[in-house]
């Protein structure tokens, strides 16, 4: 062994074997922490894989694994035959599971039924209702009251229940989910700018104006309703093309017009803190022809984890603005 001093001792039979034990015992204890610690490598490896896959345990056990169209986006035409042939060929392979498009959904309670009634019965009925596909609406187990009487818990899209609660006859909706193949959804040629109304909530009805990759016009009585959308991750001449697309569409309407859109752009004029290029862009746009901004405050419309922002504005014609309310 080698002493403080660096030079070389001897050292007795019993001392030799002892510290060739200590050696092999650090050595024992280094492969077991390197294994451990490759081990866990491979885990994080596994899970990084995983997660661009878009794998993911449920919290009822199951695996959920998410399946992106074309660059993370794709029509929702496409999307459901995706979906559809999914289901299809998992059902020939007598696999249990259910695919189903993403969507944001609100529960619904339908109680004080008799027997008589099924889970078809409730689904179709609501969907008469509800002005939506059946396919959109999930309903759980039918459970018998104290009262004798059948309730019964389901879910369905949360923004449709909103628009039956709060009355919404018409609602602009940027970047959806889907856009259902229904008389009652409008949608720009990219699906990003839409609109959707409930005919049970309008004293007359909606018709296509005209639409483009970036917005949607639609006629309502004497109204031209205009959704727009222009990605923030497109560049200053291609935003720049978006408005003089839909200043033109403006030009050429003769009728009281609101404009509603995700402009992705800000400005101390809707209650930004800053503005910036895009938003003095959309003000000189403004300006030209003569809308005035909706929007009331400063309360965030984009709330994500990176930060909030105003983004989402609405835009009329000045013979409509005294009609407007918050």
């Amino acid at each position: 062994m080698i002493g403080k001093e660096g030079r070389i001792k001897r050292t007795t039979e019993g001392d030799s074997k002892v510290k060739m034990n200590d050696i092999e015992s650090a050595r024992s204890r280094n492969r077991s922490k390197s294994n451990e610690k490759e081990k866990e490598e491979r885990e994080r490896s596994t899970n990084r894989m995983k997660d661009k896959e878009g794998i993911r345990k449920a919290m009822n056990g199951g695996i959920l694994t998410e399946i992106p169209g074309k660059n993370g986006a794709a029509e929702s035409s496409s999307l459901d035959e995706l979906v559809n042939k999914i289901q299809e060929v998992l059902d020939q392979g007598n696999v249990k599971a259910t695919v189903k498009r993403p969507t944001v959904i609100g529960e619904i309670r339908v109680f004080g039924f008799d027997e008589s009634a099924s889970e078809e019965d409730i689904s179709r009925e609501t969907a008469e209702v509800d002005k939506c596909l059946e396919k959109d609406i999930d309903i759980g187990t039918i459970r018998r009251m104290f009262n004798g009487l059948y309730m019964v818990w389901g879910a369905q899209d949360l923004m449709r229940q909103t628009m039956l609660k709060e009355d919404i006859g018409i609602c602009a909706v940027a970047e959806p989910i889907r856009v259902p193949k229904t008389p009652f959804w409008f949608s720009s040629l990219d699906e990003k700018a839409t609109w959707t109304w409930r005919p049970d909530g309008l004293a007359g009805s909606c018709s296509l104006i005209t639409r483009s990759n970036r917005f949607v016009a639609i006629k309502y009585g004497e109204l031209c309703l205009i959704s727009f959308y222009v990605s923030p991750n497109a560049t200053i001449n291609e935003f720049l093309e978006a408005l003089d697309e839909l200043g033109d569409m403006i030009r050429t309407n003769n009728r009281r017009t609101v404009v509603c859109g995700d402009f992705n752009s800000w400005s101390v004029m809707w209650g930004s803190r800053s503005t910036n290029q895009r938003g003095q862009y959309v003000e000189d746009w403004a300006a030209e022809f003569d809308l005035r901004v909706v929007n009331i405050g400063n309360a965030p419309t984009c709330v994500r984890h990176q930060g909030e922002s105003i983004v989402d504005l609405t835009w009329a014609t000045p013979d409509l603005i005294d009609e407007i309310m918050d």
